[in-house]
């Protein structure tokens, strides 16, 4: 009798960072570093695990104004290396505007559907807290944000809402981001650990929907 297992020698992950670099990341968080600087940290760090793991992965930062201009920096590509030319577009970020979410994850979500080229997908959002921009605030905002991560799981995208450095409660955040899994970070050094069992719930969530 021949024993026989099945080894995992691909992945099948596509990766989809979103971080915003709207005007309001330029406060500072506890500690006295800006709220844009500790966002970015975390995102290269993130971005720089799913690479080595194997996944593809994509990264951009956006910022609004208004409602017909969202506008999305790409930091990375699917298709490319981490390296040089992402790490420059990185410290090139041009932070400014307002926080129209509902777009930015909207358009994101189309991105990994049309270019990861995998079959399981992930939005991660880094955000310092509540989408905001020229009439689109309060209840309003929060529902057309909780309406894009809704569709995104109806297109078998699983998300996942970070936030780092805000000032903003906790439990509201959660609110906001409904039925997506939500995680607080203060210690970006413990991110990847943290993140690890609340990406796993999230993917796991999605394809039993």
């Amino acid at each position: 009798r021949v024993y026989s297992a099945n080894l995992k020698t691909r992945r099948d992950l596509g990766v989809q960072i979103l971080v915003d670099v709207s005007s309001s990341t330029l406060e500072e968080a506890e500690g006295g570093k800006k709220i844009c600087d500790l966002q970015m940290e975390a995102t290269w760090q993130l971005c720089r695990a799913f690479s080595v793991l194997g996944d593809r992965v994509a990264m951009h930062g956006f910022h609004s104004w208004g409602r017909s201009l969202v506008r999305m920096q790409r930091l990375k590509n699917f298709n490319e290396p981490m390296g040089a030319k992402v790490e420059h577009r990185c410290k090139q970020l041009s932070i400014s505007g307002y926080t129209r979410c509902g777009g930015a994850i909207r358009h994101s979500v189309q991105q990994l559907k049309q270019f990861s080229g995998m079959p399981c997908n992930l939005l991660l959002v880094v955000s310092d807290g509540y989408p905001y921009d020229d009439q689109y605030e309060g209840e309003y905002a929060a529902e057309d944000t909780k309406k894009a991560l809704a569709e995104a799981r109806d297109e078998a995208v699983a998300c996942v809402c970070i936030s780092i450095g805000s000032d903003v409660n906790s439990q509201r955040l959660k609110e906001l981001y409904g039925d997506a899994n939500y995680l607080a970070v203060s210690d970006v050094s413990k991110l990847t650990s943290t993140l690890r069992p609340v990406i796993e719930m999230a993917i796991a969530n999605t394809l039993g929907r």
